[in-house]
């Protein structure tokens, strides 16, 4: 099993299809499924504001959640190594460690050499997503 660093942060996107995956928490209890790269923007933001991991600097901008569609998912207690998705054709993690206003700051680790990289900003992020071939992104 690939060594993972230990962050209550980490973050596991499982890519299962053409820009669509799933995105696994250590302290969520249900993976979160996304179907295009800004999905997965919009999805990691609102499982760092469900975690408040990591604080945000400033108070973050507050979207619509139409009624019905309830919240992401609950918290679970405990703390455990996500796995990637059985069908999942490449995974890669993702640790943020700070935010400020709209912007992330933390490093991807690509799976399976284990090679991590930083990142400043969202857009970033998604560039080296698109350069190491993990998510294609429009």
């Amino acid at each position: 099993m690939e060594q993972l660093p230990f962050d209550k942060s980490l973050l596991m996107i499982s890519v299962t299809g053409n820009g669509a995956g799933l995105i696994e928490s250590r302290m969520l209890k249900e993976q979160v499924p996304f179907s295009t790269p800004e999905e997965m923007v919009f999805r990691i933001q609102q499982i760092l504001d469900i975690q408040r991991l990591p604080q945000a600097g400033s108070a973050p901008r507050k979207f619509v959640v139409r009624r019905g569609s309830g919240r992401l998912t609950k918290m679970t207690p405990s703390i455990h190594d996500p796995q990637p998705a059985p069908d999942a054709i490449r995974h890669f993690w993702l640790v943020i460690r700070s935010r400020n206003f709209s912007e992330w700051q933390g490093f991807l680790q690509v799976s399976p050499d284990g090679t991590t990289k930083r990142f400043n900003s969202i857009v970033e992020l998604l560039r080296l997503i698109s350069q190491n071939g993990l998510l294609t992104v429009s």
